[in-house]
């Protein structure tokens, strides 16, 4: 099991070969040790919150914790 944290950025990875797609997001929750909230930035659903275990993402940039976002 990986270790990812709020603000990272993670690739969706397909089903079932695991390779990873063209959507990406952001994780904005953990919920318990096995699933995450993602904030869909590209596809259909960008702009969602959906809820994906942890085997089906697949990091893509790690943010700074110390780094502030302008919103």
């Amino acid at each position: 099991m990986e270790d990812f944290k709020r603000g990272d950025i993670v690739w969706l990875r397909d089903y079932p070969f695991g390779s990873p797609t063209n959507i990406y997001g952001k994780i904005v929750g953990i919920i318990g040790k096995d699933y995450y909230n993602i904030l869909l930035q590209s596809g259909l659903n960008e702009g969602t919150i959906i809820k994906y275990k942890w085997y089906r993402l697949l990091l893509k940039e790690r943010k700074s914790p110390n780094v502030e976002e302008d919103s």
